[in-house]
């Protein structure tokens, strides 16, 4: 069993997994039995992976209204090449 399908597996039984540092904060931890918690210990490195959010791409340079006016690439008012 693949890390994905054991959240699958724990979602409709009503255990909410949260990344917490190293480990996974499980709710409500006391309904988990010892085969679900040695699972998920077996599978904590990519259960980390699928709970962490996802990090917030690099910030690019800053586009003004200037570097998109036609005249800034080339082209006239209308939009043909000067």
């Amino acid at each position: 069993m693949s890390a994905a399908e054991l959240l699958v597996e724990l979602g409709p039984q009503g255990f909410t997994l949260t990344p917490a540092g190293d480990g996974i904060r499980v709710t409500p931890a006391g309904r988990l039995t010892a085969e679900l918690r040695d699972r998920i210990r077996r599978h904590r490195p990519e259960l980390l992976l699928l709970l962490s959010p996802l990090s917030p791409a690099p910030a690019g340079p800053e586009v003004t209204r200037a570097d998109l006016s036609p005249e800034r690439w080339g082209y006239g008012a209308r939009g043909r090449p000067s």
